[in-house]
């Protein structure tokens, strides 16, 4: 088993410049395929791919005879009845007994409460589990839970109410069995051979037998075609020279680096296609975000009504080192000062051109400076007959000061800060508000974490399926290398084990609750800054 990197050292990363990373390869090194068909290109996969599948085969033989083995790690999901459909199995909670009832059709089976059917056949859809050939990108809700080279394994959930809320009792129930769902599905086992089950650990599951067709990829963003784009080369085993997505596959269970071993020849005709497929919807997708240079004059149509607007930037530095910047547009000049804008400390040498939403008929101008801590924030101007500040976005969102580009559709990705298990900076989210026109930040109870928070366990850590302390679970073991991947901010942490196993870990003022111990002394090299 891989171990993660423990010693990554995040300032020295955040002060690393990134830039593209995907490496071009010519049809050359491709390796040559006898047809075009998908079926010959299945049966071609490497001996490499045969053993990156392997550790998934494993898992599925043992999994059976793990859990029974091992019941503390399956608190609170009593087990009852198992279900079979073909060659997918699951197994219901004990207390699941006369609650629930199924339907089957071709290719999946649906589960409803029974109280809700009862009352009106059709009502009380609570999940669906089927197969299809090819996966199912952009789906309204659910997605892929497994998958095989013949098939993806899928989950469906109700888009909309679907029991009888006028029931008080009947309402309850349904609550609670969809709460049980995730545990649920925590159960499933496919007779099938390589069979995937962490597929929340791809962007595109299954790619590596099916072609990304545009469709696929419009239900994903930037910075996720961006990150697909390159885990079709981890796939591979890439090394990769940048930190940032180095540590990102690094905490993937199925990423093996091959270093210098690594051979361009083996990648097929399939991900040739997925590649220049992504790299295409990326380069339709790219957001506007140049560099301008302080003290140059500048052309540029900020209010997008067909005339130019003069431009021109210039910092100032006083005898104390402190910078104050001047903006100037047709010769109307005003300090950030008098904007409302207060850096710690300016960026004297660059400014930027952005434009975040392509539907505001704007352009914005931005200002990258140190705040306190010397944390990195950006500033956002805009014009529109006067110049006026629209707010700021914690972080710099430009990939030339960062490792991953920020302006997305239509909304800016920047860095929050997070001190639950110990201090972390993961993704925040900013969209313009169309009726005042300013910057405002989503307050979302999801943040996903910066790649390199990864610890060695100094304990056993219990994890939950789902943010809910009587939900069902399992246990991390001490000595194996974990991984931050996202918090909620208050309480819970989502940990990734070596293995790829995800769980929620609830904590209260950096104490692991349900252990009783700090968070350092469960995570080695855990702290929290001041």
């Amino acid at each position: 088993m891989k171990k993660g990197k423990t010693g990554l050292v995040l300032v020295f990363l955040l002060s690393v410049v990134l830039t593209a990373c995907t490496p071009e390869f010519g049809d050359e090194n491709l390796r040559e395929e006898e047809t075009g068909t998908q079926e010959s290109e299945r049966e071609e996969n490497t001996e490499d791919e045969v053993v990156r599948e392997e550790t998934d085969n494993e898992e599925n033989e043992s999994k059976e005879e793990a859990e029974s083995e091992n019941p503390e790690e399956n608190e609170g999901n009593t087990e009852g009845e198992t279900y079979s459909f073909e060659e997918i199995t699951i197994t219901f909670p004990a207390d699941w007994e006369d609650r629930y009832v199924i339907e089957e059709t071709e290719d999946c089976f649906l589960v409803y409460q029974k109280a809700s059917y009862d009352f009106s056949q059709g009502t009380g859809f609570v999940f669906a589990i089927g197969r299809s050939e090819s996966p199912l990108y952009g789906a309204p809700s659910g997605g892929t839970i497994a998958y095989s080279p013949q098939n993806n394994y899928y989950v469906s959930y109700p888009t909309d109410v679907c029991y009888d809320y006028d029931s008080q009792e009947i309402s309850q129930d349904y609550m609670e069995m969809s709460a049980d769902v995730e545990s649920i599905l925590r159960t499933l086992w496919i007779d099938a051979e390589n069979v995937c089950y962490h597929t929340y650990e791809y962007i595109f599951p299954m790619s590596e037998y099916e072609m990304l067709s545009e469709d696929d990829l419009l239900m994903f963003s930037e910075h996720e075609l961006y990150l697909g784009e390159n885990e079709i080369l981890a796939r591979y085993g890439y090394h990769f020279d940048y930190p940032y997505l180095q540590a990102y596959f690094e905490r993937c269970s199925w990423y093996e680096d091959r270093g210098d071993e690594f051979d361009s020849s083996e990648i097929t005709r399939i991900d040739q296609n997925n590649l220049a497929m992504i790299q295409a919807m990326r380069e339709q997708r790219n957001t506007e975000c140049l560099t301008l240079n302080a003290g140059e004059q500048y052309e540029v149509d900020l209010n997008q009504d067909g005339v130019n607007e003069t431009v021109y930037y210039r910092v100032e530095t006083d005898e104390w080192g402190d910078n104050f910047g001047y903006i100037s547009i047709n010769g109307e000049e005003r300090s950030l000062q008098e904007l409302g804008i207060y850096p710690d400390h300016l960026h004297g040498d660059h400014f930027y051109l952005t434009d975040i939403s392509t539907g505001d008929n704007r352009k914005e101008l931005a200002f990258a400076a140190d705040g306190p801590s010397d944390d990195p924030e950006t500033f956002f101007v805009v014009y529109d007959g006067e110049i006026r500040s629209i707010g700021r976005v914690s972080g710099f969102p430009m990939e030339s000061l960062n490792y991953y580009d920020g302006f997305q559709d239509n909304h800016v990705m920047g860095r929050v800060r997070s001190d639950v298990l110990e201090t972390a900076y993961g993704y925040g989210v900013w969209y313009p508000d169309y009726s005042t026109g300013e910057l405002v930040y989503s307050e979302n109870t999801y943040v996903e974490l910066e790649p390199w928070y990864s610890h060695v366990l100094l304990a056993d850590v219990p994890i939950h399926y789902s943010r809910d302390l009587d939900s069902a679970g399992e246990v991390l073991t001490e000595g194996q290398t974990v991984y931050f991947i996202a918090t909620e901010g208050n309480h819970w942490t989502l940990v990734r084990g070596e293995d790829g196993t995800e769980g929620w870990v609830y904590s209260e003022n950096a104490v692991v609750t349900e252990i009783g111990m700090q968070s350092e002394e469960v995570f080695e090299g855990a702290f929290f800054y001041d």
